[in-house]
């Protein structure tokens, strides 16, 4: 939705290669913040214990299946 809003504000046509090429940097951007957010390592505890701590998850599980299973209930 936030690239969307962008791309009309800016005036990108759809589909363009100007539109296309912002996208992927919007993306690789998001991708960016996410890693310096949570980390990289999809088996780090302390990760999912942050994103725990930041969807006000109490308590928060100590084991890695568990943290993933109650971020889970989170996703749309």
């Amino acid at each position: 939705k936030e690239y969307r809003r962008l791309r009309w504000h800016r005036g990108w046509e759809r589909g363009s290669d100007e539109s296309n090429e912002m996208y992927r940097e919007f993306r690789s951007a998001l991708i960016d913040e996410f890693n310096d957010t949570y980390g990289k390592d999809e088996n780090d505890i302390r990760s999912w214990q942050h994103l725990c701590t930041l969807l006000r998850i109490d308590p928060i599980p100590t084991y890695l299946y568990d943290c993933r299973e109650v971020c889970a209930l989170f996703s749309p």
